[in-house]
């Protein structure tokens, strides 16, 4: 799609009046979410390079951009959690923290921006299954011969068999491993794919909305110090930062900017409520709970404001295609297919939340439990209520739920563990939500939509930002505890290195094939 996203770089790049024209319709003008070809194309106007060399200049900018940003956020998500310990303790242990907060935010710059799925092993042993197989459909043989196939297809390779792919295949097939239309792509897939589409620009911004949302968590909603002569001005700062960028998504792809609106409102909200300090000089008669309320509402209308206003020239031109959401008929993601696109990122957040659970049974007493009396009847009826739910959606044929429900509910019980930081909740939450949106792309779609492609591929891409920065940090703080395992620590850290080694396949595998894909080899280097 290169000559669409080329044409629409030029439009904007040669309009003189927003929108830009359409190249497409004469006398029309873009009705696209095309803000991120404005924000790419200052450079270009200002440097004044040629635009078919610009396009091939942006997309290695625009990676270094996704790489920055994600180090940044796990680096400071890691730091500002044990901040005001770290401070504490002697400047040895402080440089230790920084060495830690140095390989977390390494961490998530490879998680999100590096590695891929697990789709690249799913295909070799697809390969295995299909020499063996003589031509012989695999959906309809039974799983013992397909894992008979499977050896004699390896050892047909080992012999010098050709695997049964285009080049194509290995960047192709790990970003759709769900059967039928959907899309399941993910960062190091876009940028090799190297469409300039809205959400390649947009990676960086919604990492930068997600950093906002920590920032308001992590400082209680503060900017600066809480008194003195330009508290307004930092407040102003602070709320007009937020609705730029987290603004910019609307017009840049707009599909990020609710689901990152809500985040950072519901930070937002939080922050305030647990932390906001009543004025007395306001004399509420109403308490200081309808105070908090009334700030953190006025609080989350202002950034809603904020994002909206700044662009408003843009919705008011922009006709929105998806009007629609209906509820989804068609076929379900099967669990191997959920799994493989989420294995890796699944079992670091599920085993940090688990060490978490163990943690916390471990220090409370038991006789903490006879608080939990009085309220029984309330625990059996969200117990009836979560297995009602499951068997719902299992006879809806939503098995995914067996995963995202179970974790969502364990998130949000780990949120209310006493004593639980600001920033481990906000990670918690951060699980929960992405959680959330596998679950609802099973559930409805956009009419206009191709079944429901870009559902899953839009929202699938958000999770993959959220997922990744969380399994860093869950990862940070779960490594020092698996040294002291005196059980499971060896088959941990296997299981853990095996699915690092898959999903680090396809980097070297898929980008090999693109350039074999892409580049006649009988022409020689340019």
């Amino acid at each position: 799609e290169k000559p669409m996203d080329f044409s629409y770089l030029n439009a904007v790049l040669k309009s003189t009046t927003f929108p830009p024209y359409d190249p497409w319709f004469a006398g029309g003008y873009i009705n696209y979410y095309y803000y991120g070809f404005v924000i790419v194309g200052v450079p270009i106007k200002l440097l004044g390079i040629v635009p078919a060399v610009a396009y091939n200049i942006v997309l290695p900018i625009w990676y270094s951009l996704l790489i920055l940003a994600a180090f940044s956020v796990g680096w400071n998500l890691y730091l500002g959690i044990p901040r005001s310990r770290a401070l504490r303790v002697g400047e040895q242990t402080r440089k230790q923290q920084l060495r830690t907060a140095l390989l977390v935010g390494l961490a998530t710059a490879v998680g999100l921006g590096l590695l891929g799925n697990l789709g690249t092993v799913r295909l070799i042993f697809n390969g295995y299954q299909r020499l063996a197989a003589g031509g012989a459909a695999l959906e309809e043989a039974a799983l013992g011969q397909r894992i008979a196939w499977t050896f004699q297809g390896f050892v047909q390779f080992l012999q010098g068999a050709p695997m049964p792919f285009y080049p194509g295949d290995w960047y192709w097939f790990p970003s759709r491993v769900i059967p039928g239309e959907p899309i399941t792509e993910f960062p190091y897939f876009t940028f090799i794919y190297g469409d300039l589409h809205a959400h390649l620009i947009a990676f960086p911004i919604t990492i930068f909305a997600i950093s906002w949302s920590l920032s308001v968590v992590l400082n209680k909603a503060r900017w600066g110090n809480q008194d003195g002569r330009l508290k307004w001005l930092r407040i102003l700062t602070g709320f007009f930062v937020g609705g730029l960028v987290i603004g910019a998504l609307r017009p840049t792809n707009t599909w990020d900017f609710y689901t990152y609106l809500v985040l950072a409102c519901i930070a937002l909200a939080y922050s305030l409520l647990r932390h906001y300090q009543p004025r007395s000089r306001l004399h509420l008669r109403s308490g200081p709970l309808f105070e908090r309320l009334l700030v953190a509402f006025g609080a989350v209308l202002l950034l809603v404001l904020m994002a909206t206003l700044l662009y408003q020239p843009f919705t008011y031109w922009f006709g929105q295609g998806y009007t629609r959401v209906e509820l989804w008929q068609g076929s379900r993601t099967p669990l191997d297919s959920y799994f493989t696109h989420w294995g890796l990122f699944l079992f670091i957040i599920l085993s940090w939340m688990a060490w978490e659970t163990y943690h916390w049974m471990k220090t409370t007493p038991q006789s903490a439990l006879e608080k939990l009396k009085p309220h029984l009847t309330w625990v059996y009826a969200g117990l009836v209520l979560f297995l009602i739910t499951l068997v719902v959606f299992l006879v809806l044929g939503v098995v995914v739920a067996l995963v995202v429900v179970p974790l969502g509910v364990w998130a949000v019980i780990l949120m209310f563990r006493p004593n639980r930081s600001d920033g481990r909740r906000f990670l918690l939450f951060l699980i929960g939500t992405a959680a959330t949106l596998t679950l609802v792309v099973e559930l409805i779609y956009l009419p206009g939509d191709i079944g429901r492609m870009n559902t899953v591929f839009k929202f699938y891409l958000q999770v993959w930002l959220i997922w990744g920065v969380a399994a860093a940090a869950a990862l940070a703080w779960l490594l020092p505890r698996v040294r002291r395992w005196k059980w499971g620590q060896g088959l941990w850290i296997g299981v853990l290195s095996l699915l690092v080694f898959a999903a680090a396949l396809y980097p070297p595998l898929a980008t090999s094939a693109k350039i074999r894909d892409r580049f006649d080899p009988e022409l020689g280097p340019g």
